[in-house]
């Protein structure tokens, strides 16, 4: 045998080499396991959140819990609700109130000025009254984007028109369906008054409506409508 040879058969340079790459290969093997199992976990766990989160409505509120009357006309789309106008404080006119329309009286709405006939706004803001004119039915109402099928507090204050809508009442009409019929009973002062009422699918509209055989221009007064998620 020559010194070559001997060199080969006991050096270790050789042996070392083999060893790496063995342990290199096995590390890897290892590597490439441990992903697959990670990335079929991940994909397991996925799913199962996709499922558990279908048809879980995530509301505006933290927690999911209950909004106060702010937050909950910012997340339905209630546009003026304390039916408020450029009315000047103790005087009245027929015109338009913004976010609201009337199918009655040629669309005109009666807006009252703080203070007009003795009748006091708590913010000192102006109102209307539901029955501007004998032409036609005064329905005063406006469109929203209520969750379907989640409750919600629809509230608002009402006063009947001394000498005039004295013993009047008023329908509240959600989508098309009379929910509730009020008789204020104060010609002084406002009444509040609230109502449960429910979404539907698509917009929603919340109104309020004179009844038919009191339509004679003299109709109750009505202010600061406001609506919370239960």
């Amino acid at each position: 045998m020559t010194s070559d040879d001997c060199t080969f058969w006991h050096g270790e340079s050789g042996a070392t080499t083999v060893d790496w790459v063995v342990l290199s290969a096995a590390v890897t093997g290892l590597g490439i396991a441990a992903m697959a199992t990670t990335i079929a976990g991940l994909g397991s766990l996925s799913g199962e959140t996709r499922d558990a989160m279908t048809g879980i409505s995530v509301g505006a509120g933290f927690g999911g819990g209950p909004l106060n009357a702010e937050d909950t006309a910012i997340a339905v789309g209630l546009v003026n609700g304390h039916l408020d106008s450029d009315q000047l404080a103790g005087t009245w006119s027929l015109g338009t109130v913004d976010g609201w329309s009337n199918a009655g009286s040629g669309g005109q709405i009666e807006t009252w000025g703080n203070g007009f006939h003795g009748m006091e706004t708590g913010d000192g803001s102006s109102f209307v009254e539901l029955d501007a004119t004998s032409n036609g039915i005064d329905h005063i109402s406006t469109l929203i984007d209520m969750e379907d099928g989640v409750a919600y507090e629809l509230s608002f204050a009402s006063a009947a028109r001394a000498g005039g809508s004295s013993g009047d009442s008023f329908e509240v009409v959600v989508n098309g369906d009379v929910v509730a019929t009020i008789s204020p009973q104060s010609t002084t002062s406002f009444e509040q008054s609230s109502v449960v009422i429910y979404g539907q699918s698509g917009d929603d509209r919340i109104g309020f409506r004179e009844i038919a055989d009191q339509n004679n221009s003299l109709g109750i007064l009505l202010d600061s409508v406001e609506i919370s998620q239960m």
